[in-house]
């Protein structure tokens, strides 16, 4: 025998004793590993999500800023994020809150092209920026009307070749709820896109071009059909007496729209059976049930501000110009009250209290109703009171059969 049996039980204990610290050791380096990776591994943003900084869709590549005013950028972020924005030597920081930043930057004079910077856990760059005029274009039709349905369209299209001049087409979007931005991007003028834009709003940037030699930027946000009222917000409508009853009543309507829908689903079952059963007995056929009206819709109070108005505020703008009112042709006296209410709540809340608001007085289109159309045009020249507005006058211009 080589090994006693008591040299045995003692080279085992060794060897379990060695097994044992060996092992203990192992456990306590892969302890320091997974805290130190839990340590140092990217934090999940909340609300924002892994990813990273999200400028606002009118920051897009070719924005246009308006010159010799403090332009707001702002988007989303992490939390607590430290966020630096630059453009043209300037550098302002801040810290994101609740999963968002604002900053100011200093005025910047007409020219670009530039590139705006915006550092955080992650970096976005935005060339090809420009500053100079920037109008909102909103109204109905006759604002929405493209260029290429203009009666001199195809020759205006054929020299719509302006590297300065800007689109950025606001979709069209219903919201109970004021909304955060917009599926929209800024397209250079060509006579390839031309065509689809806002005929006034482009004749009306070429003048500025013309006269001022700047860059021009129109922000479409308009919808044919449309009354003012969709384009107010509900609390700029709640605080006017005279109008507080539409934000009541859609209110109400919201409250019995489901039950409402669920009555007509049933009716509706019904229906097809009763039509089945007039077809196959040959007799007459069953009244068939009315849908109630979605209260989501363009004409209801607010619905349009919330989602074509809200989103872009507070992006720096010189002002806008504005077609409609046919559709509040029959409610002419009210809008005496409602055009100027929309005006200010507009200036409010781009933080702007005085910028220039310019309209287009009713076409000379003969309606069925005539006596609604002039009583209208009367309400819009008081509404010239109103500090920094300007109205356009066609009655001498248009086709009185034709409303475009």
């Amino acid at each position: 025998e080589i090994f006693s049996e008591g040299d045995v039980f003692v080279m085992m204990s060794r060897q379990l004793r060695l097994f044992s610290i060996l092992f203990f050791t192992l456990i306590m380096l892969w302890s320091v590993t997974l805290a130190v990776l839990a340590f140092t591994r990217p934090v999940k943003r909340q609300g924002a999500g892994n990813t990273g900084i999200k400028l606002h869709s009118l920051f897009s590549e070719g924005a246009i800023l308006q010159r010799e005013k403090k332009i707001p950028v702002w988007g989303t972020a992490r939390s607590g994020e430290p966020i630096i924005v630059e453009i043209a030597g300037q550098r302002v920081s801040t810290t994101a809150e609740n999963d968002k930043f604002m900053v100011y930057l200093k005025p910047l004079k007409a020219g670009g092209p530039y590139t705006l910077k915006v550092q955080g856990d992650t970096t976005v760059e935005v060339k090809n920026l420009y500053a100079g005029e920037v109008f909102v274009c909103g109204g109905q039709s006759n604002m929405e009307w493209p260029l290429a349905a203009a009666e001199n369209g195809t020759a205006a299209i054929a020299d719509a070749n302006d590297p300065n001049l800007h689109f950025y087409h606001v979709p069209k979007t219903m919201s109970f709820e004021p909304l955060k931005d917009v599926n929209a991007k800024w397209e250079v003028c060509t006579p390839a896109n031309a065509g689809g834009h806002t005929a006034v709003g482009y004749f009306f940037a070429k003048l500025l071009r013309k006269k001022l030699k700047v860059p021009v930027g129109l922000i479409e946000s308009n919808w044919g059909g449309t009354p003012a009222e969709a384009w107010t917000s509900r609390e700029a409508l709640r605080a006017k007496p005279s109008l507080d009853y539409m934000v009541k009543a859609q209110d109400d309507y919201r409250q019995r729209y489901p039950a409402l829908k669920e009555a007509y689903d049933r009716d509706m079952q019904k229906y097809q059976k009763d039509l089945e059963r007039s077809v196959a007995e040959n007799t007459a056929a069953p009244k068939k049930p009315q849908e109630p009206g979605n209260p989501l819709n363009p004409w209801a109070p607010s619905t349009l501000y919330n989602g074509m108005i809200a989103p872009l505020l507070p992006y720096g703008i010189r002002g806008a110009i504005w077609y409609q009112g046919e559709s509040n042709a029959g409610r002419a006296y009210q809008y005496g009250t409602l055009f100027p209410t929309m005006i200010q709540n507009w200036r409010d809340d781009w933080l702007q209290d005085e910028f220039p608001f310019y309209f287009v007085k009713l076409a000379p289109w003969e309606p069925a109703e005539p006596g609604t159309w002039p009583e209208l045009r009367e309400t819009q020249l008081k509404t010239l009171k109103m500090k920094n507005t300007g109205m356009a006058v066609i009655t001498d211009v248009g086709d009185k059969t034709d409303i475009h």
